[in-house]
């Protein structure tokens, strides 16, 4: 039983660990300010 468990668990470990450094990329990402191009108007 030991035997199995072990893998699993880096296993595990290792999904969370993907799951969680994914989660921290994309939230950093999304918060960068976008420049708008000035060389054409927008108008709504």
């Amino acid at each position: 039983m030991k035997h199995i468990l072990k893998p699993l668990l880096i296993i595990c470990l290792y999904e969370l660990s993907k799951a969680i450094t994914y989660e921290i990329i994309v939230r950093k990402q999304a918060n960068d300010m976008v420049d708008v191009p000035r060389d054409y108007e927008v108008s709504r």
